[in-house]
């Protein structure tokens, strides 16, 4: 799966996943994901060991907003 938040988007593989885990979220809902990354083939990647989806209330919506540079606008 693609994960993807403010800062950028990254490949997430969990290697045992089971049918229970793969149906217990849908494209677009929020995650808390916790794993390690690695460099696999120059790019790094997250080993997700565990996935929980969290209720869209819970999150700041802005953590999820497209980020622009800060700008002085004197």
């Amino acid at each position: 799966m693609d994960l993807s938040d403010r800062s950028g988007t990254i490949s997430a593989r969990m290697w045992n996943a089971t049918e229970t885990i793969y149906r217990s979220f849908e494209n677009g809902d929020y995650l808390q994901v916790e794993g390690t990354t690695q460099l696999f083939q120059g790019t790094v990647q997250l080993i997700a060991s565990r996935v929980t989806r969290v209720d869209p209330s819970q999150v700041p919506e802005e953590d999820f907003a497209p980020w622009r540079p800060w700008r002085s606008t004197s």
